[in-house]
Parts: C-alpha cells; structure tokens; sequence
C-alpha cells in the first residue's frame, strides 16, 4: 500500500458498517450513521441496488462479526473509562468513527486513531468532502507499523506512555508479520495497567 492509498479492508470495513444501518433489521448491533457520510451517496446507493448480495448469509455472516467485534469494544472502552482510563488507542482505525458519535462519557478521553498514512490521508480526505471534522479531543497518529515500532510512533505523536490507556485492534494482525504483531504487543504491555484513580461517579 502506498502513502497515498487507503487499505482496501479498511474501505470494505466501513461498507459493512454502513450495510448495517440500511438493510439489516432494529435494533442494530452498532449504531453507526456517520459510515453512510464518509462512504458517500453514490457508494451508498450501490448498496440499495446490491442489497439481494448484501442479505446472502455469507454476507450477513462477515458483516455480523465486523460490527459485533466493534460494539464489543466500545462496549469494553464504556466500562475501562468508569475504572479512569484516559486515553483510547485504535490500532489500524481505518475509516473506524467511533470518535465522531463518541457519547458524552467518551469526552474524557484522549482518542488517537493509529494507521498507515495512506490510509489517513483517504479518510481525512472522506471527512472533508463529507463536511465531517474531528473533534478536539481526537488525533491521528501516523505509524506504520511493518517500518516503525508502535512505541517509537506514540512517543512522536506524544502520547503519553504513563497515562492508563485503552488499545483497540480490530482485523489487522493477520496482515502484519509475525514479529511485528509481537512488537506491538510488547508496546502496548508497557502501558499501566493498575494503580490509577476510579472516575468520579455519580448515582
């Protein structure tokens, strides 16, 4: 993949995202209609013409493990954040847009979207065109992690290596070898994991 090419999974993730929100049946596993703005109404209406291919149980089979692996991980992130994470990394985000219909417990957080450049620069390119922004409390962090260690990349991007962190990695290590999938999990071992402050909550 280049530097000026987004990865064809990640654009095939945030169809099925967006498959999910027109054609399957309330009430959805993830409510995600900010992937029907970035994907864009001619893509969208693709799918209204292919919706007999969409309903095949191949299909619904693929796109139910693609939301249900997402909502797992927010709902997760929903209960890290009551324990006092403060900030939540997504490993090869892709066209992920958790941070834009982030709920209001989310707004403590520091979100850093991780992924090659190629495919950033599509996705912010998507959000522009879509007249989407992201809010002030997300980042993009540009590493790629087949050339660069993912500590090396955070400590660039400055995020903090002390602070209680919150790592998402969603239908990526199969594309990376195997001694760089191990790299990343020993970068993400060395965040904190206890002695932090709860949350304040309310009743």
């Amino acid at each position: 993949m280049s530097d000026r090419n987004a990865s064809s999974t990640a654009l095939g993730t945030l169809y099925m995202r967006a498959v999910h929100q027109l054609l399957d049946e309330q009430p959805r596993i993830l409510d995600d209609p900010i992937a029907l703005s970035v994907l864009g109404e001619t893509a969208v209406q693709q799918i209204r013409d292919a919706a007999q291919r969409c309903r095949t149980p191949e299909a619904c089979a693929l796109r139910a493990h693609v939301v249900l692996r997402s909502r797992f991980a927010e709902d997760r992130l929903a209960t890290a954040v009551g324990r006092g994470i403060t900030q939540y990394v997504i490993l090869g985000a892709g066209f992920d847009t958790f941070a834009l219909r982030q709920p209001a417990w989310a707004q403590v957080l520091k979100i850093f979207e991780v992924d090659h450049p190629g495919t950033q620069a599509v996705k912010r390119s998507r959000l522009a065109s879509a007249g989407l922004t992201m809010p002030p409390n997300a980042y993009f962090a540009s590493i790629d992690f087949e050339h660069e260690s993912l500590r090396e990349g955070l400590l660039r991007h400055s995020i903090s290596l002390t602070e209680p962190t919150f790592f998402s990695w969603l239908g990526v290590t199969i594309y990376l070898r195997e001694n760089a999938v191990d790299a990343v999990f020993r970068s993400v071992a060395e965040f904190p994991s206890r002695n932090f402050r709860p949350a304040a909550r309310s009743c």
